[in-house]
């Protein structure tokens, strides 16, 4: 194995080949070096501050993942299966899940849920949000309530797992939707926000000079009001290049849609890449 150390965080790294392979084995820790993160090749392992296990996601084929979640006391939580396709939303499958104190809420797909987002132990109930309704054959199914943050209360309609209907409501005013989550994009897709970068980065003639080349990795959110905001630089390769990128992410700060949550706009992380690349 390789040891190295990053604020004093030890970091471990095990490679190896098995059966012409190549699988890698990566660790994360709390800063008090309990273990966060394992990810075992096809297995993702995450763990509570505690030591004990929160969630593990395991490969159940090339477009299959089960993840098995528990609370912080060793309760097992929940059991679903996700399904990836190309060029759509993945599709979740929920086959069990249970309270902390272990009594069993839907089996095989079916029963009444009551999902309590982020909780470790039932004390912090208050604190976080909630979810509830039934699942039939492994999908929402009938009216579903929920709360987050004791300040949005909402309330949504799903057939065979799709959502037909939301309601969000807060104390000044209420939201409809057809979609629970939309992320913030660029004005115009994708393709609209490759071209503007294309045409706004100047390759400064310094780094061409000195043959630099590369990806510079910004990291920004986009505000609820649209604009670009907490901007990062977390891989540079020379500082004018480095600047050039920052000027770039600024200048596209009114070319953005917010994200939407339950109909209402929230802040969303991005990291983009700009290349520096000589012909």
């Amino acid at each position: 194995y390789l040891e190295s150390k990053a604020d004093s965080i030890k970091i471990y790294s095990y490679d190896f080949i098995k059966n012409n392979k190549f699988l890698t084995l990566n660790y994360t820790y709390f800063a008090n070096g309990q273990i966060k993160v394992k990810n075992r090749g096809d297995d993702f392992l995450e763990y509570y501050p505690n030591g004990r296990v929160n969630s593990l996601t395991e490969k159940l084929g090339e477009t299959k993942r089960k993840t098995t979640e528990w609370f912080a006391n060793g309760q097992k939580s929940r059991v679903f299966i996700n399904t990836y396709f190309i060029g759509k939303p993945s599709e979740t499958t929920l086959i069990s899940s249970w309270d902390f104190e272990g009594k069993p809420l839907v089996v095989e797909g079916n029963g009444n849920d009551e999902y309590y987002g982020g909780a470790q132990f039932k004390s912090e109930f208050d604190e976080i949000f909630v979810n509830k309704g039934s699942y039939k054959n492994g999908k929402k199914e009938g009216i579903w309530i929920g709360e987050e943050n004791k300040f949005i209360e909402y309330k949504e309609i799903f057939e065979q797992g799709k959502l037909i209907k939301g309601t969000s409501f807060s104390k000044i005013d209420s939201v409809n939707y057809t979609e629970d989550e939309i992320q913030a994009e660029f004005k115009g897709g994708v393709s609209s926000m490759y071209k503007f970068i294309g045409s706004n980065v100047k390759y400064p003639i310094s780094a061409q000079k000195k043959k630099i080349q590369g990806k510079v990795f910004l990291q920004f959110v986009v505000c609820t009001d649209g604009s670009v905001c907490d901007i990062k630089l977390l891989k540079g390769i020379s500082n004018d290049c480095d600047d050039e990128s920052l000027r770039v992410v600024k200048l596209s700060t009114e070319k953005w849609n917010s994200g939407l949550l339950r109909g209402r706009p929230v802040r969303s992380r991005f990291t983009m890449p700009i290349t520096f690349m000589l012909e």
